[in-house]
């Protein structure tokens, strides 16, 4: 064959690999398809055990509800006044367990609440003053919580005095409330307040005293701290994390007494005077992140018809393979053509030359790598399925290359490219930060090489003449 005929079959066989390269997208399409679906089996398991244990909770409290109205004409304008506590410190305990729906398992918490504070005395004769009808006796001490689901038991102390705790509708859902006497309200007074409760990933508190302290230990080593305020203390180690908020009134942009709209409610949840319809905010809305995957992110509660600050933390699971298996499937075609390329390269500085439908081979048993990881990563996590995917790919594909080739200096370095492919595409999905620097400098790696393997084709004229 003489040189221009070489350069010919060279030209031909570059375009017919990247023709198969370009085929092979489509089943790592499909490939990736089946790795959404499956994540979202798994988001349906993950909202059937947060359904049976608890959504993430948000707390807010304790705040004391007065009920008042004025008369309009014929109708009666019903409202709320909230009043906040002077100081609050609440301190959370917290440990993890792990629930399974079928085959899919993800992290719950069980936490105990404590918090204590200080009401100061408040202005009941101002209030008289200001309203038509003020309904003292149906004042409450109101401690709200974005699940009631989740309380395994409670109990809340008033000037040292424990006080009956009933689960009832203060215009915005449901929350814990104690009814309190005029005296205690004009007194004021400490508190305390104590819970029980479980949560599936994540716990915020809304930090609305004139100062509040919140302090959460946690048994969880894989905490994100995804408030409005990032604490101002920390220690995250294998066992667990340490965290402090620190925050005062004018920081998270709270008055100490609020008016909210609503209905009168009594300490049983009944209507307080003629009902009439009103507009009000769905039942303690949760505002949720626009992002929907394994660990959903509680932003906000709405207990008050306001968007409120909140501190706290999320539960990050890294035992949850489908992220990492996606994002392996998005590098599925650069590792195709990454490995076409070398193989290509092989054939340049060597007299073997692979068939046609031996690439096709290689390249399907590179597609199904990636259904051989997800399959595996469901039963025993990410990191051993992927060993074990490449181990199982990497033995056959080098078995094929010496039985095909039957050239063990090609054998080795078809073994040494797999073993330097699979190393770089983990390296790649586990330094998130430099995957883009590593995956350039793969490329440019790929480009050197064939640069090399290439340098010969180029042919002068003189030459062609000879």
């Amino acid at each position: 064959m003489n040189i221009e005929d070489y350069n010919k079959n060279i030209t031909i066989r570059f375009a017919i690999v990247a023709l198969l390269a370009a085929i092979l997208i489509i089943p790592t399409l499909l490939i990736g398809a089946l790795v959404s679906d499956r994540w979202q089996f798994f988001r349906e398991a993950i909202i059937e055990i947060k359904e049976t244990w608890s959504y993430d909770q948000v707390i807010v409290g304790p705040t004391i509800i007065v009920s008042v109205a004025d008369d309009d004409g014929d109708e009666r304008q019903f409202q709320r006044v909230a009043f906040m506590p002077e100081s609050i410190d609440i301190d959370i305990q917290s440990t993890h367990e792990f629930r399974t729906r079928t085959i899919f398992t993800t992290p719950v918490l069980e936490f105990e609440l404590t918090a204590k504070g200080h009401f100061p005395p408040l202005p009941v004769d101002e209030l008289l003053n200001q309203h038509e009808h003020v309904f003292i006796e149906h004042s409450l001490l109101s401690f709200a919580l974005s699940d009631v689901r989740g309380i395994k038991n409670v109990k809340m102390v008033l000037g040292g005095q424990e006080v009956d705790v009933d689960v009832s509708d203060t215009g915005n859902g449901k929350s814990l409330n104690a009814k309190l006497s005029e005296e205690a309200l004009r007194s004021g007074g400490p508190f305390e307040f104590s819970a029980s409760l479980r949560a599936s990933d994540g716990i915020h508190v809304v930090p609305h005293g004139e100062t509040s302290n919140i302090r959460i230990v946690s048994s969880w080593p894989h905490p994100k701290f995804d408030g409005d305020m990032l604490p101002e203390t920390r220690e995250v180690t294998e066992e667990g994390f340490e965290a402090e908020w620190h925050a005062n009134a004018i920081s998270v942009g709270f008055k100490q007494k609020l008016y909210l709209p609503g209905e009168g409610i009594t300490h049983q949840g009944e209507m307080v005077g003629a009902w009439r319809e009103t507009v009000r905010p769905p039942d303690l809305v949760l505002r949720t992140s626009a992002r929907f995957n394994e660990n959903w992110n509680v932003k906000s509660i709405d207990p008050f018809g306001e968007d409120l600050i909140q501190v706290g933390f999320t539960v990050i699971d890294p035992i949850t393979p489908y992220r990492k298996i996606s994002r392996t499937v998005n590098y599925g075609i650069l590792f195709i053509i990454l490995t076409f390329g070398a193989i290509l390269c092989i054939e340049l500085v060597t007299p073997v030359q692979f068939h046609f439908v031996q690439y096709f081979v290689i390249g399907t048993a590179l597609v199904i790598f990636f259904l051989t990881l997800l399959s595996i990563a469901e039963h025993l996590g990410f990191g051993i399925a992927y060993l074990v995917a490449a181990a199982i790919m990497t033995a056959m594909l080098t078995s094929y290359t010496h039985f095909s080739a039957k050239n063990n200096l090609i054998t080795l370095a078809m073994l040494a490219l797999l073993v330097l492919l699979y190393g770089v595409l983990y390296l790649i999905l586990e330094l998130v930060n430099y995957s883009l620097l590593v995956g350039t400098g793969l490329m440019l790696l790929l480009l050197g090489v064939l640069m090399w393997a290439t340098k010969n084709l180029t042919v002068t004229q003189d030459s062609a003449a000879d």
